[in-house]
């Protein structure tokens, strides 16, 4: 007869063969993979921040932290020229406000820089800047992580445990994650939000059907309902995909609607409102700025021309026709090219012929048919979005789950029952899905972002101006960034230069770098839009300009300048 001890260690044993202490290692064991996995990508893809668009986010994050308040030290002419049109005059020893952003994405790196003290007036640049690697890295790491996650936990309760643990490591393993979670940008945190809005609508659906009480099905409810309305706080974009979440609620409950889909749509409402109060209140929309990047980089404002604008004028009749020839022109490249990156292709493939089947189980079909909707409407939105393709990436994990799902069933419909024959299978699927990344790992190796964004000078040059002095560049994002100094973006004309220069706040510096010397020579800098910088960049100074003492960086090159209005060096 088995004594006490080894009745204990007997059950211990067992309970690590088949039963839950099995289930706890095998969870360690793939947490730590995908934790190993995202380090490597990071670890040899990550150079720093090398885009402005998430420089912008950094910066607004800091200034968050710092108790600055939701404010932007790198406003452009547009955003200048708007203020002051809706009579919003901001103070001259004050930030001015966002109004082009969502704001979840900078409150979270802003409770990170605070949690960890990685403010930016005292990150230490080595190598890679402490802030970046410290929080903005592992923020959507962590948010990576969150979707893997929800998406296995979806898959479980859609499919099968198998196809769970499939979907999730496709997805994980696929370039548009990993790239997602060392951009800077806030498309991690928004496919989490994403994700976890279908897995709760599914989740209320099913909890209704079990049983229509309010107590039963309200929490998935209020869970779907929020991430929907964070995810709209954290991409504005990300509000339209409330219709396809509506859509599901409204096919899965079949009776008695009008108490859920209510609530989901106050709660929604409720979560959003008050932003679009404090919108209102500081720049006269509830969207401030945001709608008008519907008519950026078109015909009527090519490139950057609209933020570099002043007073840029708007007229209703060419404003539209500018937008639709954007809309048809990015539309075609969306639908022919970025729709099927989605995925890493082959489950995107696998998600499209999946409509060609039904599958057992209604809720399935109901989930599916949304997501297809919620695609189709993110694609029109993203055309009229500049790297519009970028905010497909939400719904990848929804994509790569069904994908998978129907990879199975076919494998059950052709009966593949002997067991090398599916492992080859469905090691052939994991490899197609995960050889662009694994050929990233092992093949490039990028280097700093430099030109133009090298911290160690960008700081070089913010430090030489007071921290209440303006700069003038044309890269205002890395200034206020990692310069902390009030960055205003290189207005279109000189006039507007000098405008600002005399009526908004003094400017007491100049930085001019490969952003605008790298620009065409004929049709951008001698007849186009850099015409009026074009001799300030050759080094003739107009003779009234304020900012006469100049440098040239880095020291003995011509790559660089730097304008002040007195010798700072």
């Amino acid at each position: 007869m088995a004594g006490p001890d080894e009745g204990r260690t007997l059950s211990v044993v067992n309970s690590l063969q088949s039963g839950r202490g099995m289930q706890v290692i095998r969870v360690g064991l793939s947490v730590v993979g995908a934790c190993a996995l995202l380090a490597i990508y990071a670890h040899t893809q990550f150079r720093g921040l090398a885009d402005e668009d998430a420089m912008h986010y950094a910066q607004v994050g800091r200034n968050l932290a710092e108790g600055e308040g939701f404010a932007t030290r790198a406003p452009t002419p547009a955003v200048i020229g708007y203020l002051h049109e809706q009579g919003r005059d901001v103070a001259a020893d004050k930030l001015y406000p966002e109004i082009e952003i969502a704001p979840v994405f900078p409150l979270l790196q802003a409770m990170g820089f605070r949690a960890f003290g990685l403010s930016q007036s005292r990150a230490k640049i080595a190598g890679r800047y402490a802030p970046e690697i410290g929080w903005i890295v592992p923020l959507n790491m962590l948010a990576c992580l969150g979707t893997c996650a929800l998406l296995y936990g979806m898959g479980r309760r859609l499919f099968s445990r198998r196809v769970a643990l499939l979907a999730a490591g496709l997805y994980l393993a696929g370039h548009a994650a990993l790239a997602d979670t060392i951009s800077g940008h806030p498309y991690s945190v928004a496919t989490f939000l994403v994700t976890g809005a279908f897995f709760g609508a599914l989740r209320a659906v099913v909890r209704w059907r079990e049983r229509p009480d309010l107590a039963h099905w309200i929490r998935p409810m209020a869970c779907a309902a929020l991430c929907c309305g964070l995810a709209g706080l954290t991409l504005y974009a990300l509000l339209i995909l409330a219709i396809p979440i509506f859509v599901l609620l409204w096919c899965g409950i079949d009776q008695r609607r009008f108490v859920p889909l209510a609530s989901f749509v106050a709660i929604v409402a409720i979560v959003i409102l008050p932003w679009a109060i404090r919108n209102q209140v500081t720049s006269g929309s509830p969207y401030g700025l945001a709608p008008y990047v519907a008519i950026e980089d078109s015909v009527l404002f090519p490139g950057d021309t609209f933020d570099r604008s002043l007073n840029p004028a708007v007229d209703r009749v060419r404003g539209r026709r500018a937008m639709a020839m954007k809309f048809w022109e990015n539309l075609t490249h969306m639908v022919s090219n970025e729709f099927w990156k989605l995925g890493g292709g082959v489950a995107m493939a696998l998600f499209v012929v999946s409509f060609l089947s039904r599958f057992e189980r209604e809720e399935v079909n109901h989930v599916r048919w949304a997501v297809a909707l919620a695609l189709s409407v993110l694609i029109g939105l993203a055309s009229l979005m500049p790297s519009g393709g970028r905010l497909l990436h939400v719904l990848v994990p929804m994509i790569v789950l069904f994908g998978v799902a129907y990879f199975f069933q076919l494998m059950k419909d052709y009966e593949l029952d002997i067991p090398i024959v599916r492992t080859m299978i469905i090691a052939t699927l994991i490899g197609l899905s995960a050889l662009p990344v694994a050929l990233t790992i092992l093949t490039r190796r990028p280097g700093i972002p430099y030109p133009p964004y090298y911290a160690p000078l960008v700081r070089h040059v913010a430090n030489m101006l007071e921290p209440q002095e303006w700069l003038c560049t044309d890269i205002p994002q890395a200034a206020a960034w990692y310069g902390h100094r009030t960055s205003v973006k290189l207005p279109l004309r000189l006039d507007d230069f000098y405008r600002i220069h005399d009526r908004v706040h003094r400017f007491h510096g100049l930085y001019l770098t490969s952003v605008t010397a790298d620009r065409a020579y004929i049709s951008d800098l001698v007849l186009g839009a850099e015409k009026d910088w074009y001799p300030i960049l050759n080094r003739r100074v107009p003779a009234d300009f304020p900012l006469a003492q100049g440098v040239s960086l880095p020291p003995g090159t011509t790559e660089q300048l730097f304008l002040t209005d007195r010798v700072r060096w």
